[in-house]
């Protein structure tokens, strides 16, 4: 029986090509029946192992260490082996290993010694009860045997074939950042998965004994330890059912103000018994903490996320800021008492300050209870071609063209097959195919570790007896990434960090300078509110910005919060089939139907239509009687298509139905219709934690919308794009917004009497370390002139470069000097500050400005483009205009629907879709300096001007059309310009 000992995973970062789902595929090909890993870091074992049990084959985990650089191969013959591996990885991190650290763990490890490490032969023997010698061909064995008979044939896999060599070396290469030269320096020795006839030539056949009995003696199994669940730490407390419960009494009367009803005291006294038998009084507890210190720190928490704002405990620990009785959301949807799983609540902070609440919960349950996740990052297609390219020190431009030209959709070696513009490209160039060849072979390997954007672990142990830990600067991420570590028994908190809680909370901090205005009373009746999102006016609001969005927000005219909820819960592939019959309904309303009036209690809301998961669980508890638990868990066999249990959920369901008293042709019907809304039904308990978050921006952006578009504005500093959207929507809401300004610009988006000034940060080659340096120094005064500003930065991060760009973005214009005469005095500019920066030369005189003749109108124009990423004032269209008669500004194209006109713009995108008969058309944003404007290209006008392109200024005729309450033009001919 030969069994490969020493295999390295592609988690062996860079440094092994074997994917282990392609690792098992060759193990079974050449009838391999027990596979044993040995990566340095353990990263891979749950990966590797579920996948081995999954295909029959035996996996044996082990671990390479090193003592004085020499190497050693540790294997865990079962948990508690596999336990005193993890506790090794993170000494290891924490100094270097020795003999007595192998002594203090070396339960239940088998150890084998590579031939160059045999001299610790005598040191380990009193060590492990089961210690073998390897050796990589005959003449080592024949020494080895001299030391011990326990001998084992073992090479290092590194890859699965013999000519994948080179290969591995190229993938050395990125990983030591070094060149093709260098190649040879890697020395590969029969490093591939061999044959049992190879291991023959270079073994004996004795020593298969061996490794049977290390197969014999390494069982490992996994399970869920599910005595892993936190502890809440409080000193003051002995009983964390009490003192939940005392907490939810408390919240729960302040919530209502001491006026309660009975429905939510029934409710409360479930969920708490509910949570208590489950086992989860400490995980709410734990909850509760951190979100507490967040607002107790004046750091914005969202109103919550996902199923959790189903739960009533939460809303009155202040976990969310959701009702779940005044919007019918249920707790078995969040927590389900006959499917024991663990509760998810994902918590909302504000982007900037999200670290400072994870920090919190490290600090207080130590780094070894409280973890980040690991996540690993792969080596991407254009990643891969342009490592490559630095290896050959390949630097042509087609680089850029090939990168533009790939799908992201798809492997490098599927566009290889089917992208001609991928294919035509690698033609030109043998060197450029040579490199996307080695590129698409390498492309997935792991090629470096990252952490969860949200995931952290919480545990009552140190978790390095559990899973195997990776040293992060001054804590510890899990050797596991996120979707192995809930199986294991380990609590996944999500605490994400999102940028419109960052916009909110900077708004209300500015709106408050005057009136107090606080997130959570915000009112959600609020008509002037509801009118912004019937007219579709939601750019920048979370949730409701995209186009599509807007326009589903015109055609359905909220008048209601819950009518935004349903809008989430709608607009997602799949709903979206229901949408036109939503709006039917709900203008139409003789058009609802039911199938039953029993079910109008759960689906009036949304006008007869299944749009929430929670409706699915009404309508079985409501017709067949099931519990709310039960109805859970039909739902999720819907959503996962679990044939064999919707089988025996059907019977179940209609004769549960007709001993109700229902009609057995309706119980039938009613059944297909919640299977068919299955894969359609959204979590409510979301829809409407997100539908508040939405909601309220919409109210600041309806009430306060000069503040709300600065903010706006600052989120998306560096995102030219966005920036030029969000001004276009200022100035059309007659919004004054002007040019950075030296001596009153700040780093964010500033509101002035007259309007909205832009931040210095926004100006391309500023950037933010120059603009809080140029703030700084303004403190100690404000710029007298263009001398003193460069005087008094000369020391600081400011660049000759920084200074052109400021003069670009017109930021000294209240020194009355014009652009060129600016640009032309900074040489001397420079000088001049270098020289008082010597105390002894104080009273140098300042120079005087030599002034000159303004530069040309265009090219002003490119140098504003260069710094902002978009024209300000000086839109490039505007000097064709006079060139034509009859240009019609885009603006006002409204007042000439249903007639042919003609505009000048300028092409800022271009979207190109095949139609049904496979044909490509293209829809084009534009923009002249009034606005901007859509344009719609059918397939022969797109045939006869696909040469268009980003950036060109062209004369477009076409016909004004009306799509819901937005006008775009259908082009019959275009003229291309420039």
């Amino acid at each position: 029986m030969y069994i490969p000992f020493n295999i390295k995973t592609n988690y062996h970062l860079l440094s092994s090509l074997n994917d282990i789902d392609n690792l098992i595929n060759k193990a079974l090909s050449l009838n391999i029946k027990t596979l044993s890993i040995t990566d340095d870091m353990m990263y891979s074992t749950m990966d590797f192992y579920k996948k081995c049990i999954s295909n029959n084959i035996k996996p044996i985990i082990g671990l390479e260490i090193k003592i004085d650089e020499y190497i050693l191969l540790l294997y865990a013959m079962n948990y508690n082996g596999y336990q005193n591996l993890t506790k090794l990885v993170y000494l290891k991190q924490e100094k270097p290993l020795t003999i007595e650290d192998l002594n203090n763990y070396k339960d239940n490890i088998i150890c084998i010694i590579p031939f160059n490490s045999s001299y610790f032969y005598n040191d380990l023997k009193p060590i492990f009860n089961h210690l073998y010698l390897s050796y990589s061909n005959i003449y080592e064995r024949s020494i080895l045997k001299n030391i011990s008979p326990k001998t084992i044939f073992i090479n290092e896999v590194l890859y699965l074939n013999k000519e994948d060599d080179k290969l591995l070396k190229y993938l050395y290469l990125i990983r030591d950042n070094k060149k093709i030269t260098n190649l040879n320096e890697y020395n590969l020795n029969k490093n591939y998965l061999m044959t049992i006839d190879e291991v023959l030539n270079n073994s004996d056949i004795d020593d298969l004994k061996y490794m049977e009995e290390i197969d014999k003696l390494c069982n490992i199994i996994f399970n869920n330890n599910p005595d892993l669940l936190p502890i809440y730490e409080n000193n003051s407390i002995n009983n964390s059912k009490v003192y939940l419960q005392s907490l939810c009494k408390l919240g729960l009367n302040k919530r209502f103000n001491n006026i309660i009803e009975d429905n939510y005291i029934n409710r409360l006294k479930y969920e708490l018994k509910i949570i208590d038998e489950m086992g989860f009084n400490d995980y709410f507890l734990v909850v509760y903490d951190f979100v507490k210190y967040a607002k107790t720190n004046d750091i914005l928490v969202g109103p919550g996320r996902g199923s959790a704002a189903g739960s009533l405990v939460s809303y009155c620990l202040g976990i969310t800021d959701v009702d779940p009785l005044k919007y019918n959301l249920l707790f078995e949807r969040f927590l389900n008492p006959e499917r024991k799983t663990m509760p998810d609540i994902d918590i909302d902070f504000e982007s900037t300050r999200r670290n400072e609440v994870v920090s919190y919960v490290i600090n207080k349950y130590g780094n070894k209870k409280a973890l980040p996740i690991i996540t690993f990052v792969t080596l991407g297609g254009k990643q891969a071609i342009r490592d490559v390219s630095r290896i050959f020190n390949y630097n042509s431009n087609l680089i850029n063209n090939l990168s533009k030209a790939i799908d992201l959709n798809y492997s490098l070696k599927d566009n290889y097959k089917n992208n001609k513009k991928v294919i035509r490209i690698l033609n030109l160039d043998d060197d450029l195919h040579k490199i996307y060849k080695i590129a698409s072979l390498i492309e997935g390997a792991k090629r470096q570790i990252s952490i969860h954007a949200a995931g952290i672990v919480i545990s009552k142990y140190d978790l390095d007896s559990y899973i195997p830990l990776k040293k992060y600067e001054d804590y510890y991420l899990t050797g596991f990434s996120m979707e192995h570590l809930e199986e294991l028994g380990l609590l996944k908190i999500d605490l994400l960090g999102l940028k419109n809680l960052t916009i909110i909370d900077n708004l209300l901090k500015d709106i408050n300078k005057d009136n107090f205005l606080s997130f959570k009373d915000i009112p959600l009746d609020d008509k002037d509110t509801l009118d912004l999102f019937s007219n579709g006016l939601t750019e920048g609001v979370f949730q409701f910005e995209s186009e599509g969005m807007k326009n589903f927000l015109k055609k359905l005219k909220p008048q209601s919060f819950e009518e935004i909820t349903a809008a989430i819960a709608l607009f997602r592939p799949g709903p979206m089939a229901n949408i036109d019959t939503y709006i039917q309904r709900k203008n139409n309303p003789h058009l609802i139907k039911y199938l039953h009036k029993d079910l109008e209690s759960v689906l009036k809301e949304t006008y007869g239509i299944i749009v929430y998961q929670e409706q699915i669980m009404q309508i079985a508890n409501i017709m067949a009687g099931y519990s709310l638990g039960e109805a859970d868990i039909l739902r999720r066999a819907m959503s996962k298509k679990k044939k064999e249990i919707l089988v025996a959920e059907e019977k179940k369901f209609i004769e549960r139905s007709v001993s109700k008293g229902y009609q057995e042709s309706l119980a039938k019907e009613v059944y297909q219709l919640i299977l068919k809304f299955a894969d359609y039904g959204f979590n409510k308990s979301h829809s409407v934690a997100y539908a508040l978050i939405g909601y309220k921006m919409a109210y600041l952006k309806t009430h306060y919308f000069k503040y709300f578009m600065s903010h706006l504005l600052t989120n998306v500093i560096g995102n030219s794009l966005k920036t030029k959207e969000y001004i276009d929507e200022c100035i059309a809401n007659n919004i004054n917004v002007l040019k950075p300004e030296i001596n009153e610009s700040e780093y964010n988006y500033k509101v002035i009497d007259n309007g909205i000034i832009l931040s210095l940060a926004s100006i391309h080659n500023v950037g933010s370390i120059a603009c809080r340096e140029i703030i700084k120094e303004r403190e100690k005064g404000k710029f007298i002139d263009f001398f003193d500003f460069v005087s008094r930065m000369t020391s600081k991060s400011i660049t000759k470069k920084t200074i052109e760009s400021l003069i670009d973005a017109d930021c000294f214009r209240n020194f009355n000097y014009n652009h060129q005469s600016l640009l032309n005095n900074i040489d001397n500019a420079i000088t001049y500050g270098e020289l008082i920066s010597n105390v002894r030369l104080l009273e140098e005189e300042k120079p005087v400005i030599n002034v000159v003749k303004e530069m040309e109108e265009d090219l002003l124009r490119e140098r504003e483009f260069r710094v902002f990423g978009f024209y300000f004032n000086n839109h490039p269209t505007i000097k064709y205009k006079s060139i034509y008669n009859n240009i019609i500004n885009v603006s006002i194209i409204n007042q000439y629907f249903n007639k042919i006109i003609e505009v000048i713009i300028q092409v800022e995108r271009i979207r190109v879709i095949k139609t049904k008969n496979n044909e490509d058309m293209a829809f084009i944003n534009g923009s002249d300096e009034s606005g901007k404007v859509d344009l719609v290209m059918f397939p022969l006008v797109y045939k006869n001007n696909s040469y268009i392109q980003r950036g060109n200024i062209i004369k477009v005729k076409g016909r004004v059309e009306k799509r819901m309450s937005s006008y775009n033009l259908s082009v019959s001919t275009i003229e291309k310009l420039l």
